[in-house]
């Protein structure tokens, strides 16, 4: 009898650990995701693809992908430094921009300057008409952030962007 005691108590310590994990965690996005046990950083680094571009609620994916070369963001870094790189295929394309990502304390926004690169006005040109907020230093809110998705939102002379990327190759941190 004395056994099942102990046994209730220890049950009853991993059920409100567990409760302390689940609720710490919830509510960091907007969007989610509830529970992650990778961090933001973590979670960032890898290449990702537009699957949403939109400008004060209007879609412009489709045109993004009939008017422009399809660029990408490449993340790559260590924990302490991440860079966003604009590239046009992967990792190992040229590198048409580059900017320090700065992630707040609670890491639920970065600041980023994807600044226009004269050598490749001609790869960049519709797709910074398209997004201007990303050439100029912005502050963007990340509402969602999981291994496969990123959300972010800016507001940027007076109209609202909302991009939603995915990711398609996960990188590892650089030692």
């Amino acid at each position: 009898m004395k056994l099942k005691q102990p046994m209730k108590t220890i049950s009853n310590i991993f059920l409100i650990l567990a409760s302390v994990v689940v609720l710490s965690s919830c509510g960091k996005y907007e969007e989610g995701p509830a529970v992650s046990f990778r961090s933001s950083a973590k979670r960032l680094i890898g290449l990702w693809e537009f699957s949403s571009i939109k400008v004060d609620g209007i879609e412009y994916i489709t045109s993004y992908f009939n008017d422009s070369t399809d660029l990408k963001i490449s993340m790559t870094g260590t924990r302490d430094e991440i860079f966003a790189i604009l590239v046009e295929d992967n990792r190992n394309s040229s590198q048409l921009s580059t900017s320090l990502l700065e992630l707040n304390d609670k890491s639920t926004e970065f600041t980023l300057c994807l600044s226009e690169s004269p050598l490749y006005t001609d790869v960049t040109q519709y797709f910074y008409a398209l997004i201007p907020a990303l050439k100029e230093e912005n502050t963007w809110t990340i509402q969602r952030l999981s291994v496969n998705e990123l959300w972010i939102s800016a507001t940027y002379q007076e109209q609202i962007y909302n991009l939603q990327l995915s990711k398609i190759e996960q990188y590892l941190f650089n030692p």
